[in-house]
């Protein structure tokens, strides 16, 4: 529920998600997050976590955990279907454990280099669509 995981909440909410349980040690920011998102996607339900569910579609790690070797899972995720598509927001150079775990479960999944890449790509469409006076003008607006 910090920066990372605010920022990817929004993103899935905006992008039609049914459904979204918010997991972070700090219970009172998850509950802070969970009521910012229901005050700007009424369609969508939205819980805080307090342990794994039977079943979901998707697990995203947006925590610094995996980040030092060893460092193991970012919670009880339990056993996973190999139609979940788990995404961890962690750039190593070895799999992370939770990336480790979606391997071994069958799963989908997308590593911190992945979506690094994906930003790179954006950032380059961005700026190769919009003319240098229009983001000197955003600059100097800013």
């Amino acid at each position: 529920a910090g920066g990372a995981g605010s920022a990817i909440a929004y993103a899935l909410a905006a992008g039609g998600v049914r459904s979204l349980d918010i997991v972070d040690v700090d219970r009172d920011r998850a509950d802070a997050l969970v009521k910012r998102l229901e005050s700007q996607f009424p369609n969508c339900v939205f819980a805080t976590a307090s342990g794994k569910r039977a079943e979901v579609d998707m697990v995203v790690n947006a925590s610094t955990v995996g980040m030092k070797p060893n460092q193991g899972m970012p919670g009880d995720i339990g056993p996973l279907s190999p139609n979940t598509l788990v995404a961890d927001v962690v750039i190593s150079e070895r799999p992370t454990a939770l990336v480790g775990h979606a391997i071994r479960c069958g799963c989908k999944w997308a590593d911190g280099c992945d979506m690094h890449a994906g930003q790179v790509d954006a950032l380059v469409e961005f700026f190769a669509s919009t003319s240098h006076d229009s983001v000197t003008a955003a600059a100097a607006a800013a």
